[in-house]
């Protein structure tokens, strides 16, 4: 028998990645940061001088790579592109969660080598993935076997949703701690897409498409005010990343 701890057998799928760095010290006035990682313009960019919030968006190698920052935060965040989105009928995602991720956590590490990466005490890594299933029931029946403290009515209950934090210290820097937050539950979406060519048209497919729906938010718990070393940074991703897999492979346990 298949054991979900295999990561064959859970093929998740992902939806967006996301890094979040959270500054020790508010900053008077942020700058751009899409180049600096990319080396290219970003397509979009949304400038707000009196909110001192920037906004830059653009298609990059993954998908949709979005970077807002403000006085208090750095996000960066990846998303399925518009040719992704036409690609498919039914949920839109960008590829195999461990495979993108894997991409992601390394375009992330060059940023933070950068000298473009503030002093900053906190830092958090989230994602959202889904499993296509056939139905509400095959969705539930594989929640049931990744929550392992949880019972579900497989046959007899909708609107399920389970949250949980697991918070466990850090190996990295053992003074602190790291909270596992996950969030489960089934998600149904009409499906449709766009024919591109002389006349763009959007196809409604009547089918139903259910998915087991996974999010996560490891992050480095909001009570530590030490401003962590350069050289930790990509040490801590690493460690937020292998305790994501866990979870993610394993289930809540």
């Amino acid at each position: 028998m298949n054991s979900v701890k295999d990561k064959k057998v859970i093929d998740w799928q992902v939806e967006s990645l996301r890094l979040v760095l959270f500054r020790a010290k508010p900053i008077e006035t942020v700058i751009p940061l899409w180049e600096t990682l990319t080396g290219e313009k970003p397509e979009k960019v949304d400038s707000q001088p009196r909110a001192n919030i920037i906004l830059e968006v653009g298609t990059f190698v993954l998908g949709s790579l979005s970077h807002i920052s403000d006085p208090l935060r750095i996000n960066w965040t990846l998303s399925p592109s518009q040719e992704q989105h036409q690609q498919t009928t039914s949920l839109p995602t960008l590829g195999s969660l461990f495979e993108t991720k894997s991409q992601f956590i390394k375009m992330m590490n060059d940023w933070l080598s950068s000298d473009s990466v503030p002093e900053t005490n906190r830092i958090a890594l989230g994602s959202v993935s889904i499993i296509v299933n056939n139905n509400r029931a095959s969705a539930y029946k594989q929640l049931s076997e990744l929550l392992h403290h949880v019972t579900i009515d497989i046959e007899n209950s909708t609107d399920f949703f389970y949250q949980i934090n697991r918070p466990i210290q850090s190996t990295v820097e053992p003074d602190l701690m790291l909270n596992r937050l996950s969030k489960w539950n089934a998600v149904r979406s009409m499906g449709f897409g766009l024919l591109v060519g002389e006349k763009p048209e959007v196809i409604q497919d009547t089918k139903d498409y259910v998915a087991t729906r996974l999010e996560l938010d490891i992050n480095t718990h909001q009570s530590n005010k030490k401003i962590f070393s350069k050289e930790k940074l990509i040490p801590l991703l690493q460690e937020l990343s292998k305790l994501g897999d866990q979870i993610s492979t394993e289930g809540d346990k």
